[in-house]
């Protein structure tokens, strides 16, 4: 993601799993990108032989790829190729499932501002054990919530440096792991590791975390 963002970075080969048709070509720009080689570079599409592609407009976009790579002497270079393959998505694809353009076009601006979100946040905040002194922070915090029987603003403030961003669909994965606390405090009841991140199997007995 960070080549396909726009970093000027040159590389004599460079290998893309299979994915959108733009993507493809966004991380091709980085191949013989300055010129100095006395040939061609080369781009190798490749498709992994595991790995999900995520759903929505990137697969979408995948599978238009692929019908687009199969035909025979497809010019990439050529925006026809580029315009035929967003057409054929658009087409595929909806653009405005929230119906977002429907509420502004009856001025419903409140409905708007509840459903659009300019990048889509499908994460949630979960406390969580770091080590060191992070521990004594995580009891402290929970002391608190138990005593008050909430979170307020304060304790949400002081239970930043703690807070790791987990998605929802893995949280639902590892409900077994996560503990509710009044407030809507989501806290993880296995351990961290400063290299790996949550860890399921805590480090110590968690009557000794808590």
């Amino acid at each position: 993601q960070v080549v396909e963002a726009g970093v000027d970075v040159d590389f004599p080969k460079v290998l893309r799993a299979m994915g959108p048709l733009d993507r493809i070509i966004q991380a091709a720009g980085r191949c013989n990108r300055e010129g100095r080689m006395d040939r061609l570079g080369e781009v190798v599409v490749f498709q992994p032989e595991e790995g999900r592609a995520p759903s929505g407009v990137y697969r979408a976009g995948m599978n238009e790829a692929i019908i687009i790579l199969q035909r025979e002497s497809v010019d990439l270079h050529h925006p026809e190729t580029v315009e035929a393959y967003f057409r054929a998505l658009l087409g595929d694809t909806g653009t405005d499932p929230l119906k977002i353009q429907e509420a502004r076009r009856c001025f419903d601006y409140p409905c708007v501002a509840e459903k659009f979100r300019m990048i889509e946040d499908n994460t949630l905040p979960v406390l969580t054990p770091y080590p060191d002194n992070g521990c004594h922070l995580f009891r402290e915090i929970l002391e608190q919530v138990e005593a008050e029987g909430r979170m307020t603003r304060q304790l949400w403030r002081k239970a930043q440096p703690l807070l790791v961003s987990v998605r929802k669909r893995t949280l639902g994965e590892l409900s077994h792991m996560v503990e509710e606390y009044p407030g809507g405090l989501l806290v993880w009841k296995g351990g961290y590791d400063l290299q790996l991140g949550l860890v399921g199997v805590a480090p110590e007995p968690l009557h000794s975390i808590y």
